[in-house]
């Protein structure tokens, strides 16, 4: 944790270490900060003495320095450090002589070290498990220079001096900036040595160290245009072709394009999907390119149209970009100014590829539903009395908290008109502004605490957003202020001229540090922003120079690549000069024609666009189907159930189940969860149930239990166990010995007094009747990854579970199934006379040992999951199935619900393929809503602790509310309650059937019944 060093970076400046606008680099005076040099495809931390690969390279040294055979000890407080763009250097006093040592990654040398010395110093290096590097030593005059490399090539360099410029070259040729903040102009160039950096020769990572991949919101909002206007094109085609390839294996249904749905595949990062492609077009101009990336992405527009389930223009995606807050809301209903300013993007970008490609009518119908979508936005997010966007809704009540992040993507997105954007852009001065820049959200929010990362914090990323709403709303004051803001990030004592990720309000420097994303936006918001120039049509052939530069910037200069060539702006006493040296451009649309000299290209007016205010129309939400009248039967097989309902009603057994959709009945009602997958005779249920809804049935679910969600990424967050239905089979029955009186020895490694790794044991006694016969061995479901040993002898562990493991809607990815075995039910088999069996002792005691490791949850093993010892008798009962280990009894199944990280779609249960989708609350009442079939009931005063969202609604299922219970989570501002609902109706608006969830907390109350005669159930 760090403060930015404003204060020392101005002393440095005035000081006799001032640069010049040429001068690249950062300097620090007594001091020694690690830097980071590297090819992309690895990277090294170094340090005066001392260096270290960081990532995928075998290098790990340190360099000695001897005067005859003395070895002299340099005095850390005399070091000075020096870091430019491609490298850093060190100044190294020891006794009265300084020794200079220089690193950096060259194309024929790789990894180079140059120590610069008085000959009668000499250097050594020592490598410890490391490859090798080869020396080299060239003497001039009194001063020695000692190179070590990677190769041995050492023709390229042949002093200290020619090593720092060739290291420098490519950042003084491509994008350079000259002006009087000699601090942007530096950060312009080190975020360029940032991006290569990241580049791995194949995709531009987002991250050098944690996130070694590409995520489609990075992408498009930083490295891909970056990448464009620094000369990096050829590198950002190829990471828009990767992530396209992920798109095209996969299917829309996936709602994720990796084993992760916020890398891509959502509604969001396909809108940065949709105009990232179409920013490479204005690029290239390449008509063909951009048709083959539409045929890949438009299947997964029209998916998520289908999100819009109520046709009121706004949605919910699966996760946030602002995944560490939001993302746990999402499964609640809550709808995000963000979520739908990126729905409008998809719909507005794929619009403007439709239309370039000769699909016009299909563009136009993708424009009204933009339009729809940015109606909707104005509408229901405007605050009208405070003039800005609220953040989110959570069932038609807006929270009014103010996200710095959610109105910059909307203003960037240009989904509101240019009054409004003016204004909001006021407020957010006003109120999220701190000294470090605009802060993410105000007030904080309280379902995450402050430490997150992005609650009350300051995201320079982000704010590059800020900043390019602020230029096109020609407040240029501000987007100067937070552009130089973010820009002075660079002087960050950690791994100095890299931009930083995350501040805190007081500029303290938190999270990754180095962010390539940030550093590609702010590339662009130079170029585009700033300095103003913009491809006005496909190919660069017409240009807009337009510069937003401040007021006394009287002489400055930006070279920027184009790609055929270069385009320098040159500003002389605040005259303008283009020069063009790229034959593809033949226009340069310019702010005052006689202002601006133009050479190499003709000279056009340039005419702003403007989106003049405008009237939003409120949207409304399509006609929910009326709930049809008939006869009513319920589920009861006295085989199948214990407890005989108390409904008076004609029942159906699990047989008949088979023929609903041939059945009378329009209406039945499960009491409770349970349902069988199949009947005895093999009928398949979950087929049937979906035959008798297409019919027009309605599946009413009384009392419908939920399970609770949890804090863990992948195993209960977004509701991974977030399905409606129990089902069970008929299968062999068991005979089981539960196993009871668990010591747990926590493992050595264990970091903090509450982790659960390590060994769980328990002593019992096997009956002497399971003798000869197999023994299933049931644990539950863990979080962690067990192996399983009896008296000492291995058993089996987690990945014994592959041969039941059963997927029923499989992605084609091939990243790995990272959370495969998370909140997975255990059940090891014994077989007679293996080495395992052989040593159970039957009718006396044994030991059971189960080692629990990389448990993320503190989940544990506990009685609670009733584990037991057991054998199949000849008898068959209906038995409890996980959903992902079907043909298995199981004392505590597991439900599917989502799947966030893993080989799955998101919505991975035939729960949430048919909408049904919820988890436990703790609420209080229930509140009937008005224009239903419940209205008229009255409210009544008992806890509810389920609710049913609209989470896994796509067309054509539609969602109504029929009642609400209220919770005190204090997730919306400024109220301290929220609302949710607890009975619900999901419908096909095709058919007119569906499915009714209705709490637990009716049964067995008079209210109950009253709610099934409302429903037209007849008792």
């Amino acid at each position: 944790m760090r403060k930015i060093s404003i204060i020392i970076f101005l002393l440095v400046l005035s000081s006799n270490c001032f640069w010049g606008q040429d001068n690249l680099s950062l300097r620090y005076i007594g001091k020694a900060p690690t830097s980071l040099i590297g090819d992309g495809k690895y990277i090294v931390k170094t340090t005066p003495e001392r260096f270290i690969a960081a990532k995928d390279l075998k290098l790990d040294g340190s360099l000695h320095f001897l005067k005859g055979r003395e070895e002299l000890l340099p005095t850390s407080t005399l070091w000075n450090s020096t870091f430019f763009p491609g490298g850093a250097s060190y100044d190294i006093r020891i006794g009265r002589d300084s020794v200079h040592v220089m690193y950096g990654v060259l194309p024929a040398t790789g990894f180079t070290i140059c120590v610069k010395s008085p000959v009668n110093i000499k250097t050594q290096l020592e490598l410890k498990n490391s490859i090798p590097l080869y020396k080299k030593e060239i003497h001039n005059g009194g001063t020695s220079y000692t190179f070590f490399t990677q190769n041995e090539n050492f023709d390229s360099v042949e002093s200290y001096e020619a090593m720092n410029t060739l290291l420098q070259e490519i950042y003084t040729q491509q994008l350079v900036l000259k002006s009087p903040n000699t601090t942007l102009n530096k950060s312009v160039a080190f975020s360029q040595f940032l991006l290569d950096l990241g580049y791995n020769g194949e995709i531009m990572l987002c991250e050098l160290f944690r996130w070694q991949d590409i995520w489609a919101r990075d992408l498009g909002s930083g490295m891909l245009p970056g990448g464009l206007v620094s000369g990096r094109a050829k590198m950002a085609r190829q990471s828009l072709d990767y992530d396209l390839n992920r798109y095209a294996l996969m299917s829309p249904q996936d709602c994720k394009n990796s084993n992760d749905p916020s890398q891509g595949g959502t509604s969001s990062e396909i809108g940065w999907t949709a105009r990232s492609s179409w920013n490479y077009y204005l690029h290239s101009g390449n008509i063909q390119t951009l048709k083959k990336d539409a045929d890949i992405i438009r299947p997964w527009i029209n998916h998520w149209i289908t999100r819009d389930y109520d046709e009121d223009g706004l949605i919910t995606d699966v996760t946030e970009f602002m995944d560490h807050m939001i993302m746990m809301l999402t499964t609640n209903g809550v709808s995000t100014l963000a979520t739908n300013a990126m729905y409008a993007c998809a719909l507005d970008y794929f619009s403007k590829i439709e239309t370039e490609i000769g699909n016009k009518k299909e563009a136009a119908r993708l424009q009204k539903l933009y339009t729809r979508t940015v109606d909707a936005i104005n509408t229901v997010y405007w605050n009208k009395e405070k003039e800005y966007f609220n953040s989110m809704t959570l069932w038609d009540i807006v929270s009014e908290s103010s996200s710095q992040t959610f109105q910059s993507i909307l203003l960037k997105m240009h989904a509101t008109d240019d009054v409004r954007a003016k204004k909001t852009l006021d407020y957010l001065k006003k109120n999220n502004w701190c000294d470090y820049g605009s802060i993410t959200i105000v007030p904080r929010m309280n379902h995450v605490g402050l430490e997150n990362d992005q609650n009350v914090k300051v995201w320079p990323w982000w704010n590059l957003w800020e900043v390019e709403a602020r230029f096109r709303c020609n407040d240029k004051e501000g987007a100067y202020k937070l552009l130089d803001l973010a820009a002075s990030t660079i002087e960050d004592e950690k791994y100095p001229g890299l931009i930083e990720e995350t501040l805190d309000t007081d500029g303290t420097s938190i999270g990754g540090n180095v962010f390539i994303t940030a550093a590609g936006n702010l590339l662009e918001v130079v170029v585009k922003d700033l300095m103003g120039v913009e491809t006005l049509a496909p190919g660069w052939t017409e240009v807009k120079v337009v510069p937003a530069v401040p007021a006394d910037w009287k002489d400055y200069e930006c070279k920027i690549p184009t790609p055929n060539g270069n385009m320098l702006l040159n500003c002389k006493n605040g005259k303008l000069t283009v020069t063009v040296k790229d034959t593809s451009i033949k226009y340069v649309h310019v702010d005052k024609l006689d202002d601006v000299n133009v050479i190499g290209a003709n000279k056009k007016q340039y005419v702003k666009p403007v989106i003049n205010e405008r009237t939003y129309s409120a949207v409304s939400k399509i006609t929910v189907p009326q709930l049809r009248e008939g006869k009513t039967a319920i589920f009861y097989d006295p085989e199948f159930h214990s407890v005989k309902p108390e409904l008076e009603l004609d029942a159906i057994n699990v047989e008949s189940l088979a023929n609903m959709a041939g059945s009378s009945y329009n209406k039945l009602i499960i009491q409770g969860n349970s349902l069988p997958l199949y009947t005895k005779s093999g009928n398949n249920i979950k087929r049937a149930l979906e035959a008798y809804v297409n019919k027009g049935g309605t599946v009413v679910f009384y009392g419908a239990t939920v399970n609770p969600k949890s804090d863990e990424d992948g195993a209960g967050i977004l509701g991974e166990q977030g399905g409606i239905v129990d089902w069970y089979q008929y299968l062999p029955a068991k005979d089981r010995q539960y196993l009871k009186d668990w010591l747990f020895t926590p493992h050595v490694n264990n970091t903090y007094p509450n982790q659960k790794n390590g060994n769980y044991t328990s002593e019992f006694t096997l009956n002497s009747a399971f003798k000869g016969k197999d023994i299933y061995i049931e644990l539950g479901a863990l979080v962690g990854l067990d192996s399983v040993f009896i008296n000492n002898t291995y058993v089996a562990n987690y990945r014994d579970m592959e041969q039941f493991i059963k997927q029923e809607y499989p992605t084609n990815t091939d990243y790995p199934d990272s959370h495969r075995y998370k909140m997975l039910s255990r059940m090891y088999v014994v077989k007679a006379g293996s080495d395992a069996y052989n040593a159970l002792k039957f009718g006396s005691s044994n030991i059971i040992d189960v080692k629990l490791y990389d448990d993320g949850m503190d989940f544990g093993f506990s009685e609670s999951n009733s584990p037991n010892v057991s054998i199949q008798t000849t008898a068959n009962e209906w038995q409890a199935t996980d959903d992902a280990l079907p043909n298995i009894g199981l004392t505590h199944p597991k439900r599917k619900g989502v799947n966030y990280w893993g080989s799955e779609q998101f919505f991975n249960s035939w729960s949430t393929k048919n909408g049904l989708f919820g988890f436990e609350i703790e609420g209080s009442g229930i509140d009937f809503c008005d224009g239903t079939v419940l209205e008229g009931l009255s409210s009544e005063a008992f806890p509810v602790n389920t609710t049913y969202t609209d989470f896994a609604l796509f067309k054509p299922w539609t969602f109504e509310v029929l009642a609400y219970t209220n919770t005190k989570q204090n997730l919306l501002y400024p109220m301290t309650t929220e609302r949710y609902p607890c009975i619900v109706r999901i419908v096909d608006t095709k058919t007119k059937g569906g499915y009714i969830l209705i709490t637990p907390s009716v049964i067995n109350r008079p209210i109950g019944e009253e709610i099934l005669k409302k429903l037209k159930v007849k008792l």
